[in-house]
């Protein structure tokens, strides 16, 4: 039988490291048997890391490595029901996000070769998209305040929100300038509010969750609980201000270069060029639009802001 030897469990997690709890996964949902122990010293293992197993006394460390050997040793039925064209799909992914520079592919050409035959594959295994559901959000009249009490809760938990607007709206770059000085960055004025001036919580935030359908607007903070209505207070004093169009150029401008500033950030890893790819074909987004998206965030005027900022009636209730 295998022991699987890593760091000790964390909050009802079965290990604090995620290497480790990758192969206790994995052997758990591959119904293979096997005993956990959990240890500190690592001077027995492979290269002094966890997690490692010792199987039949053959010990085998690296969380990639057990995996294979598990694989190859107990057959297990897993992935069974994974077509090739998945087994490609997942190999290839594998491979291009790996840490390992030897196992990533070294050229271009490698990749597009490779990518073309799992598209390949893929359409001709690939079935009719599933037609898209008719959502018609509830419409609410007036506000709605909801109280749930938790009288050993340590602090309070506030979000106020509202229905938004899809991803697809011609107005994500003012939206999201109007957001980042609302409460989207550090400095936004809802944090600085909250968290400099008054001291009521470690951070707050507001966000946007563009979909493909509207999603929500929600502001968000976690504030000692004596002073709840007051950060209520302070938060719905924020929306009422950015409604009235008081933007100062300053603050715009910081706000456009610190996002501009971070987009880098955005497309530094393989992962990232994959999402970004992925909100181009979930989104419908034109083909050079992470290309102009620095741009389209310098264009951005205070006019710009200042209207989807008073616009913001028709979609958050008069009364805030």
């Amino acid at each position: 039988m295998i022991t699987l030897y890593s760091y000790p469990e964390l909050f009802g997690v079965a290990d604090n490291n995620g290497y480790g709890l990758k192969v206790f996964a994995f052997l758990r949902l591959a119904g293979v048997p096997f005993t956990h122990q959990h240890i500190f010293d690592a001077s027995q293992a492979p290269r002094g890391q966890l997690p490692y197993i010792v199987d039949d006394g053959e010990t085998i460390g690296d969380s990639v490595t057990i995996i294979a050997h598990v694989v190859a040793k107990y057959r297990p039925a897993i992935d069974a029901a994974l077509t090739a064209a998945q087994r490609d799909t997942d190999l290839l992914i594998t491979r291009m996000l790996d840490k390992d520079p030897a196992k990533r592919p070294q050229d271009a050409s490698t990749v597009i070769i490779q990518l073309e035959d799992i598209l390949y594959n893929l359409s001709r295994t690939s079935k009719p998209a599933p037609v898209k559901p008719a959502v018609a959000p509830k419409a609410f009249s007036e506000n709605r305040i909801y109280l749930i009490d938790r009288p050993a809760a340590v602090q309070s938990e506030i979000r106020i929100g509202h229905l938004g607007v899809p991803r697809s709206t011609e107005d994500y770059f003012p939206l999201s300038i109007m957001n980042a000085l609302l409460g989207g960055v550090f400095n936004s004025r809802i944090n600085l509010n909250l968290r400099e001036r008054h001291g009521y919580t470690y951070g707050a935030r507001s966000t946007f969750a563009f979909r493909r359908q509207a999603g929500p607007f929600v502001v968000s903070a976690p504030v000692r609980n004596e002073v709840t209505r007051e950060s209520v207070d302070e938060v719905l004093s924020e929306l009422r201000r950015i409604r009235t169009g008081d933007v100062e150029t300053r603050e715009l401008d910081d706000t456009k270069n610190y996002l501009i500033g971070v987009f880098p950030a955005m497309v530094q890893t393989a992962s990232d060029v994959a999402g970004r790819l992925l909100d181009m074909e979930l989104y419908d987004l034109p083909r050079d639009y992470f290309d102009r998206y620095r741009e389209n965030i310098a264009a951005v005027t205070k006019a710009d802001v200042e209207r989807v900022a008073g616009a913001m009636d028709a979609w958050l209730t008069a009364q805030l």
